[in-house]
């Protein structure tokens, strides 16, 4: 399967787009990206001129769903980051009667730490959708 990936910097305006990655190295890329740097640097900028919160974005290219994540706050403890999983799904119009629609879907889960952010990044890249929306709509 192929993915790319957006990033988003806290100081530029425009999203870097990567083209066409396999699973392996989109695992790689957010296991290994500067979290803490992009933080420093986002901390560092006075607050008119942050762009972005820290956040990267792989996306599947066949299908369409992604996973974005973001690096949103660190505290004494640990960094706390935050999913976005969105996907089409299709929907029933007036029990189906209508017709179908499709209608874009986006699940959030917050003060995610590392270990548990990449756990659904690797759900992701397997393709495991069903266990992934599970993950993301438990508490």
């Amino acid at each position: 399967m192929k993915y790319k990936i957006s990033i988003c910097y806290p100081d530029k305006s425009k999203i870097e787009h990567r083209q066409l990655i396999d699973k392996e190295t989109a695992l790689s890329f957010i296991t290994n990206y500067p979290w803490r740097n992009q933080i420093k640097l986002m901390n560092s900028l006075p607050v008119e001129k942050v762009q972005y919160s820290p956040s990267v974005r792989i996306s599947n290219v066949k299908n369409r769903h992604y996973l974005e994540l973001t690096y949103h706050c660190e505290n004494r403890e640990e960094s706390l980051f935050s999913l976005w999983y969105g996907r089409a799904k299709e929907v029933k119009l007036f029990f189906g009667f209508l017709g179908k629609i499709k209608k874009n879907n986006v699940y959030d889960k917050w003060d995610l730490n590392k270990d548990d952010a990449i756990y659904h990044f690797e759900k992701f890249l397997e393709e495991d959708y069903i266990n992934l929306e599970k993950l993301m709509i438990a508490s």
